[in-house]
This record gives C-alpha cells, sequence and structure tokens, in this order.
C-alpha cells in the first residue's frame, strides 16, 4: 500500500502532488520546521492539508516570491497573496519598471539629495533590517532590494541568506575584510563599494530584475539530479526509453542554466533571444519530464523509490 490511509501521502507522492521535489521538501524541514504529519520508521507522510499547502506556496515561489516570505503565511494570508500579483510599473517610454526596497541610513540620504530615481518604482524605505522585520511580507514584490551597510559582517551575511534570494540583492558595504567579500560573491548577491553612483546601483538593480523576470517566465524542474539518476537506474524496461528521456532531460537541464547565465552576463546576444530561448527549452523539458512521469508509473513502484531513489 503507498499510502497510510486516505488523508496521509508518503513525501514521494507528496513531492508529485505540489511539484516540490523530495530533497526541497526535506530541506524545508530543517529549515522551517516543516514537520511532516506522520512518520513511520524514516518514511515520512504529509496530510491532505499539507498537500494544499505547500502547493500554494509552490505557486508563490513561481511567480518570484521567496519561500522565507511565504512560508510562515496563514492560509488565508496565501490566498489573498496568490490572489494579488501587482504588476511593475511602466515607465513613459514602456518598459517595466523593476520594484525596488532602499535599506540604509546612508542609502536613503543619498537618496533623498537625489531628488528623483525615475528608472525605478521604489516600494519601500528602511533604515536598517531589523526597521522592516514587521513589514517583511511586503518585500515578496520587490525585483530588488538594495541594502546598504557601513560594514561586512557574518551576522549581515546570514541574515541576507536567511530573509533574501540571492539574485534580488544589491548589497552596499563601505568596508569587509576579504574573507566576507569573498563570501557575498559567492553567494550571487551584486555588490558596489560605497559610496556607488547611481548608475552603477540602476545597473545592478537592472541585472536583478532581468534575473527575476527570467526565472518567474522559466517553468521549474520536477526531477532533481539525484531523482533523475535514481530514476534511470531503477529503470526495468527493455527499450530504456526512461534512460534516454533521462538523458534530454538532463541536456535540456544545462540549457535553461546556460541561456540563463548569458542573459545575466555581459554578452552580445540579444537578452529577448536568450530569454525566449531558455523559456522554450524550459517548455521542451517539462513535456519530457511528463513523458518520463508515465514510464514511472508504469515501470518503478513509487513504495520503492518513492520518486527520490529511496525508501524514506
Amino acid at each position: 500500500m503507498t499510502e497510510l490511509d486516505d488523508d496521509l501521502y508518503r513525501i514521494g507522492t507528496a513531492a508529485k502532488l505540489t511539484g516540490l521535489s523530495v530533497e526541497r521538501l526535506r530541506a524545508w524541514e530543517r529549515r522551517f520546521d516543516l514537520v511532516p504529519a506522520h512518520r513511520s520508521g524514516k518514511i515520512r507522510f504529509y496530510s491532505r492539508d499539507q498537500i494544499e499547502r505547500l502547493s500554494k506556496i509552490r505557486g508563490l515561489i513561481d511567480t518570484g516570491h521567496s519561500v522565507s516570505s511565504v512560508i510562515d503565511l496563514d492560509d488565508e494570508q496565501l490566498d489573498n497573496r496568490l490572489q494579488a500579483k501587482p504588476a511593475a510599473k511602466p515607465t513613459s517610454g514602456g518598459r517595466l519598471q523593476p520594484r525596488v526596497a532602499l535599506i540604509g541610513p546612508n542609502l536613503l540620504l543619498a537618496e533623498q539629495k537625489l531628488g528623483s530615481w525615475d528608472e525605478v518604482d521604489v516600494i519601500g524605505r528602511w533604515s536598517n533590517l531589523d526597521a522592516l522585520s514587521a513589514e517583511a511580507p511586503l518585500l515578496a514584490d520587490a525585483d530588488a532590494v538594495v541594502i546598504q551597510s557601513g560594514a561586512l559582517s557574518e551576522a549581515l551575511l546570514d541574515s541576507l541568506a536567511d530573509n533574501f534570494e540571492p539574485e534580488s540583492v544589491v548589497l552596499l558595504y563601505q568596508y569587509g575584510l576579504p574573507a566576507l567579500k569573498r563570501r557575498a560573491l559567492s553567494a550571487g548577491y551584486q555588490t558596489l563599494q560605497w559610496p556607488a553612483d547611481w548608475a552603477a546601483i540602476s545597473a545592478a538593480v537592472n541585472t536583478c530584475f532581468s534575473a527575476r523576470a527570467l526565472s518567474t517566465d522559466i517553468q521549474s524542474r520536477h526531477f532533481s539530479d539525484e531523482e533523475l539518476i535514481a530514476i534511470a537506474s531503477a529503470s526495468t524496461t527493455e527499450t530504456e526509453i526512461p534512460n534516454h528521456l533521462v538523458d534530454i532531460v538532463m541536456s535540456l537541464n544545462g540549457l535553461v542554466e546556460f541561456a540563463a547565465q548569458c542573459q545575466r552576463s555581459d554578452t552580445e546576444d540579444d537578452d529577448v533571444s536568450l530569454a525566449t530561448s531558455a523559456r522554450q527549452a524550459s517548455q521542451a523539458r517539462a513535456l519530457l519530464e511528463q513523458a518520463l512521469e508515465g514510464w514511472i508509473e508504469q515501470d518503478m513502484q513509487e513504495e520503492e523509490v518513492g520518486f527520490s531513489g529511496k525508501t524514506t
């Protein structure tokens, strides 16, 4: 029997129903205390209510919200957030404006002196990270969060890692030890030395905006690398079609990521063409993943592999 009862689902089934990988569900259990409704030995079971809630969270993440900004919302708040998806404000030339949050005392003073920052739509201003803690859900609608700090610190970088998606952060700092600078860069933040000119800040914000627009336009992967390896290893069909599908899906994973990297970097290729390539490749991947799911239903016992290649 694959389910404990009609309202409890193994973690593999939960992953399939919500579109979230088994690995992500386990990570959320560790990071956000998202505990399954029941355990039988090492096997995790999720309730129907948890499945519905996880599906809503997945829907918000797919539209650009960070998991940290929605994981603690109740069902009513999740429904409201799903129904209210504010569009970016267009400029006078018709181009969409990035929605930007500004954090940091020197940054706010510099903006006052600037007078007008026409290239962006500023949705909020806070003197420091502590000041916005009660209003953090507002940042789910930000395309970029520009954070100014006098000095880099482990505490600051830990806070950024816990509360923001790396591709949305523009980090401005005046002082920083080499090890902390390397950590900030490796995390994927847009980093600038403070004081920075507004042209450089605008360019960093637009990089975040492009990355966010691309990520919300690309269909998410259904299978992790570990899951694809497990599917190919467990396949017993003589035609080896699941193995061939796995090979193609893996190749498309690389192509989607490459197109995304090209669009984020300073290339001479047209951004629209790159975005279209990434989107169409992700759509092709989604169709092949559906075909692969059909073979999984026929060729594998879910109770043994749990869509993760493991029995947990």
